[in-house]
């Protein structure tokens, strides 16, 4: 059971999501009669997907037998355990009595792993940024997320407030 003094030192805000159009892109090939144009579209899988917008969400394992309505409830309810279980209030920031909000930016790619992490906060709180990259780090291989039958790379943010 986690104690007050560590209920205070972590309060997980709702997870926020990074909404940016899905790419595209678009070739134009002429046919015959040369005034005819056909457009063909390419969906680029590599690119990161918000999760938001995603048919199938990553998952926990631990989330594999859920409903798709309860896969968003899951996957945070997981996130959220993971966090608790292991951060650890760098003891410097604690010392300098430095709170903030790190909000983590990064992808879960399509073999389920977590890539490419960014960390955000105010000027000094470089501490609660490493910290925060290295809980996310420690994330277990994900069930990749999905978009129209096709496994892709899936962008995701959690914002994490370290307080005392």
């Amino acid at each position: 059971m986690l104690s007050k003094n560590s209920l205070c030192v972590l309060t997980l805000l709702l997870i926020s999501t990074i909404t940016h159009a899905q790419k595209e892109k678009t070739e134009y090939t002429p046919v015959t009669p040369p005034d005819l144009v056909v457009k063909k579209t390419a969906i680029e899988y590599n690119e990161p997907h918000p999760f938001m917008v995603l048919d199938e969400i990553p998952q926990f394992k631990e989330c594999k037998e859920v409903s798709k309505e309860e896969a968003k409830a899951c996957f945070e309810e997981q996130l959220k355990k993971h966090i608790r279980k292991n951060l650890k209030y760098p003891a410097e920031a604690k010392k300098n009595n430095i709170q903030a909000k790190v909000i983590v930016q990064f992808i879960i790619n399509q073999e389920g792993k977590v890539t490419d992490l960014r960390a955000k906060s105010p000027k000094g709180a470089e501490l609660l940024e490493a910290e925060a990259i290295r809980v996310i780090e420690k994330l277990s291989k994900f069930i990749p997320g999905k978009q129209r039958g096709r496994v892709v790379n899936t962008s995701y943010a959690v914002p994490i407030l370290f307080k005392m």
